[in-house]
């Protein structure tokens, strides 16, 4: 059994890594909440903290999530793992932002099964929000 999640401990961690990027930079900045091994409760928590972005780098763990109706809507996920070619119809039609497309055989794939595609070279910075 997991901890229970401390929602305003979640809200001000969040808020933290937003005042550190606004001490490095006035551009805007996309944060992308990962949600691996972490429970919908977490999830749900820091959507309600205002993070609209979550990155799952498991298919399986994204096609489970059971959200809210009243926040499901407004997640953009992005899938961040490995993405092998037999997942992306488990996930597609979840997925806002593919960023582990490492292939030029995956493209089409994605393309097939899901709404949209966005093939992003990115630079990140990982702040741990939860413990």
């Amino acid at each position: 059994m997991s901890d229970p999640v401390d929602a305003e401990l979640v809200a001000a961690r969040l808020q933290e890594v937003r005042r550190s990027i606004g001490e490095l930079t006035d551009r805007e900045v996309r944060i992308v909440g990962v949600t691996k091994t972490h429970g919908d409760d977490l999830v749900a928590a820091a959507l309600a903290a205002g993070l609209v972005d979550l990155g799952e780098n498991y298919a399986q763990e994204l096609r489970d999530r059971v959200l809210p109706t009243s926040i499901a809507a407004d997640v953009r996920w992005h899938f961040i793992g490995r993405l092998q070619s037999n997942k992306v119809r488990l996930v597609a039609d979840r997925v806002w932002c593919w960023q582990s497309v490492d292939r030029a055989s995956l493209v089409p794939e994605c393309g097939q099964f899901g709404k949209r595609i966005q093939v992003h070279i990115l630079a990140f910075n990982y702040w741990n929000i939860h413990d």
